[in-house]
């Protein structure tokens, strides 16, 4: 009867350690984030509606090393092509510009022609100028379509490992987006090495930039990640 009594009054402290073990094995874990990038402006771009993914650790490292493999090949395949698209504007470019040169010295052919009372040699020389016109616009066309692709090639390449990233993780234990302020939060397993894909992006005059982070996490409930300039995925 005595012993009983002993055991009665120990018995709330076990309940009380009971519980305190069960929260700290519990099955989940809260990873709370933000992103915010400093822009060259020095601004503080903080982004909504970024993707966000909780990645198990061992197929993100290997599924990133399948990314970067792709990228570098097509970033070569996308260089040789920019190479080839810059040496043939600037080439159609410096043509046009020989054809402005020739088309003026042309037209005070025409001119001088015309003052001499040489007929002759005015209609030769309007004709010499209107063939050097409908070159030079085809030329000016030529450049304004070589000059498009070349910059349709250069954003290509800028966005490449932002879509590359946006392509479907293996190994994927949560996903979510961020809330207008850069905000996210994540429920993740316990004791878990796992990994934070993010991909962000804004559109500028000239296109848009972009920006991924593959950041190594402890779940906790206490810390906040921040994704910034100083973690960026190196591309």
């Amino acid at each position: 009867m005595r012993l009983f009594s002993t055991s009665s009054r120990w018995l709330p402290l076990c309940l009380v350690l009971l519980g305190v073990l069960a929260a700290c094995e519990s099955p989940t874990c809260l990873v709370r984030g933000r992103i915010a990038v400093v822009l060259e402006n020095g601004q503080t771009f903080k982004p909504g509606q970024a993707a966000v993914w909780l990645v198990e650790a061992g197929a993100a490292e290997k599924h990133l090393n399948t990314l970067k493999a792709e990228l570098q090949s097509s970033r070569r395949r996308l260089d040789t092509e920019i190479t080839r698209a810059r040496e043939d504007y600037e080439t159609v470019r410096s043509d046009r510009r020989n054809l402005n040169y020739q088309g003026a010295a042309l037209a005070e052919s025409v001119k001088l022609a015309e003052e001499s009372g040489n007929q002759t040699a005015a209609a030769n020389a309007r004709a010499e100028l209107e063939k050097s016109d409908q070159e030079r616009s085809r030329l000016s066309n030529k450049e304004l379509s070589l000059e498009k692709a070349l910059s349709e090639l250069e954003t290509q390449r800028s966005e490449m490992a932002a879509r590359l990233f946006l392509e479907p993780w293996p190994g994927v234990l949560a996903r979510t987006t961020t809330d207008a302020d850069g905000g996210f939060s994540l429920a993740a397993p316990s004791r878990v090495k796992m990994i934070v894909v993010a991909v962000c992006s804004r559109k500028i005059e000239d296109g848009s930039e972009s920006w991924q982070w593959f950041v190594l996490v402890t779940p906790t409930n206490s810390s906040l990640l921040l994704l910034n300039n100083e973690n960026l995925f190196s591309k």
